[in-house]
């Protein structure tokens, strides 16, 4: 959907043989000429270029791919699979979990402060004496009026 054309033989597409076009947000064009299913888990370098990608290249993700067709063209954001397009904010992939890796995460989070103009600190890593229950609380009590939550309560 991404890419420029969906090239289908019969197998996707609903009564036969059709060709239809994509998004155009990437350089590639994906086919569907059998019916394989491929299902499998995986880990990949990030060879992607741009401000998201680039920040973690060399580093690999892992996932699990469904591929249904096949999809050429364009430069690889993960090994041999996907595609990024030329200013690197856009990425496609046969992975799927890729947002259960903590290195696309904050890349993809520190990508999106940068361009707000805010400083991303990940939290995640520094040292903590609680689960966070204490400090979601206060940060609750801080920005809710909490007597007319109360006043609500009693009315129920």
């Amino acid at each position: 959907m991404l890419g420029k054309k969906i090239l289908d033989s019969g197998f996707e597409g609903m009564g036969g043989a059709c060709s239809i076009n994509g998004l155009g947000l990437l350089d590639v064009t994906t086919r569907f000429e059998e019916y394989r299913k491929e299902t499998k888990q995986t880990e990949k370098p990030v060879t992607g270029d741009g401000e998201i990608l680039g920040a973690i290249k060399g580093g690999t993700v892992k996932g699990y791919e469904i591929h249904m067709g096949t999809t050429r063209g364009g430069s690889p954001a993960f090994g041999d699979d996907g595609c990024v397009s030329n200013n690197g904010l856009v990425f496609g992939t046969y992975l799927h979990g890729l947002f259960e890796n903590e290195n696309i995460r904050e890349s993809f989070i520190g990508f999106i402060y940068k361009r707000k103009g805010l400083i991303y600190t990940n939290k995640k890593n520094e040292d903590r004496d609680s689960d966070g229950i204490e400090e979601l609380a206060n940060l609750i009590e801080k920005n809710i009026n909490m007597d007319l939550v109360y006043r609500m309560l009693e009315e129920q």
